[in-house]
């Protein structure tokens, strides 16, 4: 069985995006982390993906739990690692994952308070508003992406059910020129 990488690649794909998540480790490259933070670090990273490739297959309830789970350990990060912020931001795309909702918009919300307390308890009106502005990016791209997936999910229903109707035509055509050539 090959592997098609230029499909699994795609940046329509939405797990590709898990590649933001060395924006996490992006602090290491001027300041050397401890050992704890290190491990905590990589199993924080390792059971976020986890975590968010599960959500995405089931794209129910387990969204809201999964955002929580981002907002959590972005602010345990945050302190140590400003690089926790991306946690943030993708509690905020996970939300667009959502149809259009009430629920959708109290994640919005609540994505976007916790942008903006991000920015405060680093201290930073700037950070704050960088958050903001990259969640409301990435939320923009994953309602966008939802909608494209949901309209090609409607047309390869419609396209189905007109294959449908052409088969169920076609076999009522032949059993009409059956009938007509048996009649005869």
């Amino acid at each position: 069985m090959a592997v098609d990488w230029r499909t699994l690649i795609s940046p329509n794909r939405p797990w590709v995006h898990l590649l933001y998540l060395g924006l996490f480790l992006f602090n290491w490259t001027w300041r050397t982390p401890g050992t704890l933070e290190v491990v905590l670090s990589l199993a924080a990273l390792a059971g976020f993906a986890a975590l968010y490739v599960v959500t995405l297959r089931r794209l129910d309830w387990t969204v809201f739990v999964a955002a929580a789970v981002a907002i959590v350990l972005g602010f345990a990060f945050i302190p140590v690692n400003p690089g926790g912020a991306v946690f943030i931001v993708f509690a905020a795309a996970m939300f667009g994952w959502l149809l259009p909702s009430r629920a959708q918009l109290a994640g919005f919300g609540l994505a976007a308070l916790a942008a903006i307390a991000a920015g405060l308890m680093i201290g930073s009106w700037l950070v704050a508003l960088v958050t903001l502005g990259i969640g409301a990016m990435a939320t923009t791209g994953a309602v966008v992406a939802t909608r494209r997936v949901q309209q090609m999910r409607e047309a390869e229903g419609a396209a189905s059910r007109a294959a449908l109707h052409a088969t169920d035509a076609e076999r009522q055509r032949i059993a009409r020129d059956l009938h007509d050539l048996l009649g005869h």
